[in-house]
């Protein structure tokens, strides 16, 4: 079985000496969830946004995405 990463294969996310920085779509895939739902997440403080001076669009740091993943406890 292939593994396939939902993030596009990008240079800057392979690289470990840049903070990665993900795109709205970035996020839209990794976490499955639709572009309104990722606004809203970012309008209650849920996630955290950031702006690139002159750059239109936001972007969100690798980090603060998979600190939205958290685990569950099975039922016993």
């Amino acid at each position: 079985m292939d593994n396939i990463s939902p993030l596009p294969a990008r240079r800057d996310l392979a690289d470990t000496h840049l903070a990665p920085t993900l795109t709205i779509e970035d996020v839209k895939c990794r976490l499955r969830l639709s572009k309104r739902k990722i606004y809203d997440m970012v309008r209650d403080g849920d996630l955290q946004a950031y702006r690139i001076k002159n750059v239109r669009g936001l972007r969100f740091k690798l980090e603060d995405v998979d600190a939205q993943l958290v685990p569950i406890r099975a039922a016993a």
